[in-house]
């Protein structure tokens, strides 16, 4: 006998029945679905990788006398946090400050380099180096590098400090 108000199992549709089984198996197909979905949106960009930009031993400035700055900047670079690597060559294309003020390059008979740099092993200093002069001091340089390997040639801006040490006076090649 089946209560009044009350169907028999046999009459009970199919599709409402909702288990817990049908709900974790829901869940586990939509979750990996929902995790791939948010990590990548369609306009995400992939970082460049910054090649890592010091200065040689030969680089330091001269403390301003007014608004008369000097640099004499030797570069070391190496490439091996991005390419595993430093196999290849760099080149120094520019250097500005990073406070957006002039850099102007100044060489002279005791140092005539200018930019572009010749091409110097990764993972090595530049032999050459570039003398410029400024209106004002600035904490940091923006320092634009070409790197070329088996990878290709690739052209980044690197935001460096100035070199930390102010310049010796040299008898032969004042530099300040």
């Amino acid at each position: 006998m089946v209560k009044q108000g009350a169907r028999p199992r046999s009459q009970e549709s199919v599709g409402t029945r909702i288990t817990r089984r049908t709900v974790t198996r829901g869940i586990a197909w939509s979750t990996p679905v929902v995790a791939i979905a948010t990590t990548a949106p369609a306009f995400a960009v992939s970082p460049v990788c910054e090649p890592v930009v010091t200065f040689g031993d030969d680089a330091c400035k001269c403390p301003g006398k007014g608004n008369d700055f000097t640099y004499y900047l030797q570069f070391c670079v190496s490439d091996s946090n991005c390419s595993g690597s430093d196999s290849g060559t760099f080149r120094i294309l520019g250097v500005a400050k990073a406070n957006s003020t002039a850099l102007t390059p100044g060489p002279n008979a005791c140092y005539p380099a200018t930019t572009p740099t010749l091409p110097t092993p990764l993972g090595g200093c530049s032999t050459q180096v570039l003398r410029f002069t400024g209106t004002n001091s600035s904490n940091k340089l923006d320092v634009t590098v070409e790197i070329t390997s088996a990878a290709g040639t690739r052209t980044v801006v690197v935001e460096v400090p100035t070199p930390p040490r102010d310049c010796a006076v040299e008898a032969n090649c004042p530099k300040c």
